[in-house]
């Protein structure tokens, strides 16, 4: 490694540092918290505008399931009335509207899948939101207390692994709030 690199690097890290000094770490904090909300706010209305999608394309499959079965419909009658130049007619129609209809009812699943997708990764920005809500507003309290700040921000937010809630702390928690509330109810 040359000098020059070398010297780059040390000044990187200087303007770096520098950054990090001067950077007011609550409105940094702010920031991220903004940007996650319009993130949520995104994702909630790409998922409504999914699901306004496949509210649709359940409409158009009743439709052309309802013409595919009248064509067939008609389709016999023709074939009953000897008319078979009317019923090949009828036959095409309905076999048209049945290939859409599989297209259709294929584009249906592939949207039920993103729906899905979407809605789990939603649930899970959500809580990774609240999760930072909660360290933010921690850090500034403690900041607006003069409390020094540890260590490091992983420190500060609380995220060291001795504070993190075991699954099961939580499902018992979960279910002690059930108890008290069926009991509550009765």
């Amino acid at each position: 490694m040359g000098i020059m690199s070398r010297l780059a690097r040390l000044v990187k890290a200087d303007v770096h540092g520098v950054m990090d000094h001067l950077e007011d770490k609550g409105l940094v904090l702010s920031q991220c918290l903004r940007e996650m909300e319009e993130e949520l706010i995104n994702t909630r209305n790409s998922l409504a505008a999914r699901r306004d999608h496949l509210e649709k394309l359940d409409k158009d499959l009743q439709g052309l399931s309802a013409q595919a079965e009248k064509c067939a419909a008609d389709a016999r009658d023709a074939v009953t009335r000897e008319k078979d130049d009317m019923a090949r007619h009828f036959l095409r129609r309905e076999r048209v509207a049945r290939k859409c209809l599989a297209d259709l009812t294929a584009r249906r699943a592939d949207l039920v899948k993103e729906i899905n997708a979407l809605t789990e990764l939603s649930a899970a920005r959500q809580e990774e939101y609240e999760k930072l809500k909660i360290r933010a507003d921690h850090y500034v309290a403690m900041a607006a207390a003069g409390v020094p700040e540890q260590r490091s921000a992983g420190e500060a937010f609380g995220a060291n692994a001795a504070f993190a809630p075991d699954e099961q702390e939580v499902e018992l928690s979960l279910l002690r709030i059930k108890e008290e509330l069926s009991g509550g109810a009765s």
